[in-house]
């Protein structure tokens, strides 16, 4: 794994557990950024691109799904690997529940272990990441046809031939045409089996 493909934050009050923990991730070319509390790391701007972060279940000052709770305010698509104690293996059962990645167990997982882990979480970040990218220029997209052509889009992702569409629409079979080829050209889109594929997204958004 490289650089290039993520950042892992670490928190820990333990300086001895910050320093070990990013010296194995950062042998294997990962980058990474330290806190020794969860203010501060609610206090910093998270890093571009695929992150995860390694939070300590059981922080001196702090409860770590507490943290977990204002991430899911702040930043709900942050994943999370609690490191837990031994004793706290029924906390990290919970913040499982609560949508974290995983845990592990302190002194009970080898570097490769770790690494695997993290390059799982890594790479399920940055595909959550593109696929709400694409969303954000799907919409983009959509925003820039007018109501008639979103009347005939959706008739053509469901198949209907111009004249089919024309009839429905009231219109004659030449302007849905004009209006195919113009919506065609605004969602960069070659052809109707395209828009058809693309439908049950544009319906997601829709429906949001």
């Amino acid at each position: 794994m490289s650089q290039s493909e993520g950042t892992v934050i670490i928190v820990d009050d333990d300086v001895d557990v910050r320093e070990s923990l990013a010296a194995i991730l950062s042998t294997a070319g990962i980058r990474t950024r330290c806190h020794a509390s969860g203010a501060s790391l609610l206090h910093h701007p998270l890093p571009e691109g695929p992150t995860c972060l390694l939070l300590d279940l059981h922080l001196r000052e702090e409860n770590g799904i507490q943290i977990q709770e204002a991430l899911q305010t702040s930043s709900p698509q942050l994943p999370i690997i609690f490191l837990s104690g031994q004793a706290d293996v029924a906390s990290a059962v919970t913040a499982l529940k609560r949508g974290a990645f995983d845990f592990l167990e302190k002194g009970s997982f080898t570097p490769q272990q770790l690494l695997a882990l993290v390059g799982d979480t890594l790479n399920q970040h940055r595909l959550q990441l593109e696929k709400r990218e694409h969303q954000a220029a799907l919409q983009s997209r959509l925003a820039q046809l007018t109501p008639r052509e979103r009347q005939v889009a959706s008739r053509v992702a469901d198949g209907k031939a111009n004249k089919v569409v024309g009839a429905e629409l009231a219109i004659s079979e030449r302007t849905v045409e004009i209006h195919r080829h113009n919506l065609l050209h605004k969602l960069q889109l070659r052809s109707a089996a395209q828009l058809a594929k693309l439908a049950p997204e544009i319906n997601q958004l829709d429906a949001h």
